[in-house]
């Protein structure tokens, strides 16, 4: 194997990497946001990748598209099932001034990063 299909091989593994974890995200969604209608679109991807079906480019662009899914439509469809104990600004943004940010808790401790 030539050195050009060693790195090309180990970008794929990675590339196959990146999207066992976004499948991972999306399998939270559906599992403890109840995201039910997730279901088919993750059932998809796991054929994907049992299939290797996708090169790098097309795992980078899909995981790219779906960025913007995370930011605006994560958030729990059933607003019965989380009762808001306290609500606080973290911090200002210039509203033109894209934010991306993660959140997880551990214990009783909820952790916001941005």
């Amino acid at each position: 194997m030539t050195i050009q299909a060693q790195g090309k091989e180990t970008r794929l593994i990675k590339s196959f990497s990146k999207l066992k974890n976004y499948m991972d995200e999306i399998q939270i969604a559906v599992k403890h946001y109840n995201r039910k209608e997730l279901s088919e679109y993750y059932d998809n991807l796991i054929k994907i990748y049992n299939d290797r079906a996708w090169d790098t480019s097309r795992i980078e662009m899909e995981i790219k598209k779906d960025s913007l899914f995370f930011a605006k439509e994560l958030e729990s469809k059933n607003t019965n099932c989380y009762k808001l104990k306290q609500r606080f600004d973290i911090d200002w943004v210039v509203d033109l001034f894209p934010v991306e940010f993660s959140q997880a808790t551990a214990g009783n401790n909820h952790y916001i990063a941005y």
